[in-house]
């Protein structure tokens, strides 16, 4: 059976073919194309009439190269953003980047009307800037027509799936993620929409990672020269719900990185967590497939590096990480989740500008090498700090640590993430996103029995490569230095 993943992130999106053959997963990438968020006077927006016209063209594509049978296909993206509907089904508008909603005073009305410590008891969520609560409750203060009469709230994977031809409803990974679901009934926290005065209409239904929720329209079909059904299987449609499956192991002593534009280190658990350990550090838990939990921190990842590649232009990613590892070590860091990283329009100067501030020191923004040797050591010591209260609110023992994504192919950072945090760090699984959603619409299509073998089959198709620690007293001082400058 031949499955179709469109996998979209923040920078890029990719529809890959795959399918299971010989106890391994076969893929191909058939198309990429831009997701970037594009400007208006009224700031940043997904388009998502774009990402859908992208999808049909991938179907072509698909038709052309691999037709014209096809057996299902599901679509992935990042969290927090959304869509509204009508009550006619019509989409209200378009949805804002989530990082515009940084400058809203999201803690202030959240601590007055609810409380966070009581919010988190709730939902598990941690504080996110652009959540899809903050996005909401953004929308109310600054009355938004879209909220007058809403029939439906869809994230960015849900309404490409809606285009396509299913029914409205939202995969659960992603309203796990956004401080709308009570996590006692696993289901929308109609309290908390009550207490920000959020329409009730919001509530959409809750379908399920390998759910079948309807097949692609018709016309669509045709138009690709494909033939009829092709069903559309939910994904966990939340990128990282979707990486964190494919985590190549099938033991139970590690911890994962998901390493991208973000990157999010977790832990898989049968249920979800919520104690004074994980409150006092705001760890987030959500859904991901199965009926598993992940708990987890988002930390700010390669979003630096590639704001600061925009002000570098003509050097490659590659060239960046070679001259990061010819660079000096000079024991300057910056915490990669401060937040005027956030939404800094030139990275190089706001680095400089940190740097100037804490340390003294005077750095060339146009220094390639210095600056981003600084950037990597900076996360690597930042995974360190997060593993720490990862471990610590858990209880939780390792042995390993996985790094998926794209971000593992930085076989520089991988080390220093060894050498901080004195574990073996394994990568070898780049498009973790894609294969976590081919994989769950295999499930759904009765190719495989449980998440046992899903993992099995990853293992069997990755040459996995292992980092070892080395100069970890080294790193041990750097890390005090880390912790003790930047005040964490």
């Amino acid at each position: 059976m031949l499955h179709l993943a469109f996998d979209l992130g923040s920078e890029s999106g990719r529809a890959v073919v795959g399918e299971i053959a010989r106890g391994k997963i076969v893929m191909e990438t058939i198309h990429r194309f831009k997701t970037q968020s594009f400007r208006t006077y009224g700031g940043r927006y997904r388009n998502i009439y774009r990402f859908y016209d992208e999808i049909l063209n991938a179907l072509q594509i698909f038709g052309q190269q691999r037709g014209p049978r096809l057996e299902s296909l599901g679509v992935d993206t990042w969290g927090s953003d959304i869509v509204l509907l009508d009550r006619l089904g019509n989409i209200i508008g378009v949805p804002l980047f989530y990082r515009e909603y940084g400058n809203f005073d999201i803690e202030r009305i959240v601590e007055e009307a609810i409380g966070w410590d009581n919010l988190y008891d709730r939902t598990g969520n941690q504080k996110l800037t652009g959540d899809t609560l903050h996005q909401l409750i953004y929308m109310k203060h600054h009355d938004f027509p879209a909220l007058d009469d809403p029939r439906a709230i869809l994230y960015i994977a849900d309404i490409l799936h809606y285009l396509l031809g299913a029914v409205p409803c939202c995969e659960y990974s992603n309203i796990t993620d956004g401080h709308l679901c009570n996590k006692i009934n696993n289901d929308w926290d109609r309290d908390i929409l009550k207490t920000f005065g959020l329409p009730e209409g919001l509530i959409t239904p809750v379908r399920h990672a390998g759910e079948h929720i309807g097949n692609v329209d018709d016309q669509i079909l045709d138009d690709a020269g494909l033939k009829r059904p092709v069903k559309i299987i939910l994904p966990a449609a939340h990128d990282t719900a979707s990486a964190a499956l494919a985590v190549p192991d099938t033991d139970d002593d590690w911890i994962f990185i998901s390493s991208g534009t973000w990157s999010l280190m977790g832990l898989q658990t049968d249920a979800p967590i919520i104690t004074e350990g994980t409150k006092r550090h705001y760890l987030n838990n959500s859904g991901i497939a199965l009926g598993k939990n992940m708990i987890r921190k988002n930390i700010a990842g390669m979003w630096i590096i590639q704001q600061c590649a925009e002000k570098w232009p003509g050097v490659t990613y590659d060239e960046i990480v070679s001259r990061a590892g010819q660079a000096d070590s000079e024991d300057l860091y910056i915490d990669v989740d401060a937040p005027a990283f956030s939404l800094s329009t030139n990275m190089p100067v706001t680095i400089r500008g940190k740097l100037k501030e804490i340390y003294g020191a005077e750095i060339d923004p146009g220094d390639t090498g210095r600056m981003a040797r600084i950037c990597f050591e900076s996360l690597a010591l930042k995974y360190r700090f997060v593993l720490e209260r990862l471990l610590e609110a858990t209880g939780k023992e390792i042995n390993k640590i996985h790094i998926i994504g794209g971000g593992g192919k930085n076989t520089l950072l991988n080390q220093y993430t060894a050498n901080a945090t004195g574990y073996p760090v394994i990568s070898g699984v780049y498009e973790a996103t894609a294969i976590g959603n081919l994989m769950m619409q295999a499930f759904g299509c009765g190719e495989i029995d449980d998440i046992r073998g899903i993992r099995e089959i990853i293992r069997n198709t990755h040459a996995l490569r292992q980092f070892d620690a080395q100069d970890t007293a080294l790193w041990d001082k750097k890390y005090h230095r880390f912790k003790e400058s930047l005040g964490l």
